[in-house]
């Protein structure tokens, strides 16, 4: 009996320890067959950077494999920020209880394209990870200099990502690290505007895009009324909150920011904006 109630107290510690409300695992696999593994999960309580309580371990002093390998980290390429932790395992807060989006940054280092990457999409049947997505370009609506791949992972299993001349990518000792992105959840997708009907309804436009200091909403329909705009960057943290069409972005470091704006009939359109001081 004490050694049953010894498992039972060890297994409950474990999941303290270590658990979370929610993980899988991205598989991945080059051209020659070399396999790699991610694990990515969300939970009320985790951090953007390393959890020690899920069990993520800073692997930035560690040289990325000759050949392949895959890590996430916390670097943000579209801002030419690079990372300062890479881990094998990144545990984000939950979807479900808030509206912040999710971007893991995926850091590759492939000397074999295409990756092909897996996973079991029945993961991802339920309102919080429905629209969970994975792309190689996350600009919005600037437009990438390539087709756009991406796609849910609740509607897919599997994705093939080419190499491509203009694929974000950073140089870590002399490796060429290429950049792919994942949003955890649901709503971001919503905010890339990636389909034609979803930018045949927008009715505003923002210029100029990029801007120096202020953007200014311009509705193509005098009967809405501009309740609020929210500005966020790509992890999610609110920067501002107004209900003027003209938008100082004076006390915003230059980058990409997504915007969110809700109008008085309930309506709600978003976009991206770039903050580019030399503008």
């Amino acid at each position: 009996m004490r050694h049953i109630q010894l498992l039972a107290s060890i297994s409950l510690i474990s999941q303290l320890c270590f658990g979370q409300e929610f993980n899988f695992q991205l598989y991945f696999e080059d051209a020659v067959g070399t396999k790699d593994t991610l694990t990515l999960g969300y939970d009320t309580t985790a951090t953007y950077s390393i959890d020690n309580s899920f069990n993520e371990t800073n692997i930035y002093s560690i040289p990325f494999n000759n050949s392949f390998e895959v890590r996430t980290s916390d670097g943000l390429q579209e801002s030419n920020v690079l990372p300062t932790f890479y881990t094998k395992k990144q545990i984000v807060s939950n979807p479900c209880k808030t509206t912040k989006p999710n971007w893991v940054q995926l850091d590759i280092k492939c000397n074999n394209f295409p990756i092909v990457v897996k996973w079991d999409k029945t993961l991802f049947q339920n309102s919080c990870r429905l629209k969970t997505y994975i792309t190689d370009w996350i600009t919005g609506d600037v437009s990438p200099p390539y087709p756009r791949t991406n796609t849910f992972l609740g509607q897919s299993d599997s994705i093939v990502f080419q190499t491509h001349q203009r694929t974000l990518e950073y140089l870590n000792n002399n490796d060429t690290i290429k950049v792919f992105y994942i949003s955890i959840g649901d709503g971001v997708p919503a905010l890339i505007g990636s389909t034609k009907e979803s930018k045949r309804q927008i009715r505003h436009k923002v210029f100029p895009n990029p801007a120096s200091n202020i953007i200014q909403i311009q509705l193509d329909n005098e009967n809405l009324i501009i309740k609020s705009i929210e500005i966020f960057d790509l992890y999610g943290q609110k920067h501002l909150t107004t209900d003027k069409n003209n938008v100082s972005l004076n006390n915003l470091p230059e980058g990409f920011y997504f915007y969110k704006i809700f109008f008085s009939n309930n309506r709600i359109e978003s976009g991206k904006i770039t903050k580019n001081n030399s503008r």
